[in-house]
């Protein structure tokens, strides 16, 4: 159970960390 919830928490913040990146590189895009 624990194993789970701790791959669940580590499998979101990995999706947050693509969706920043990729704001990240848009933004940075514009700025060109």
């Amino acid at each position: 159970m624990m194993d789970k919830s701790i791959n669940f928490m580590g499998y979101k913040r990995s999706a947050i960390n693509q969706v920043i990146k990729k704001i990240v590189s848009k933004m940075a895009l514009m700025k060109i």
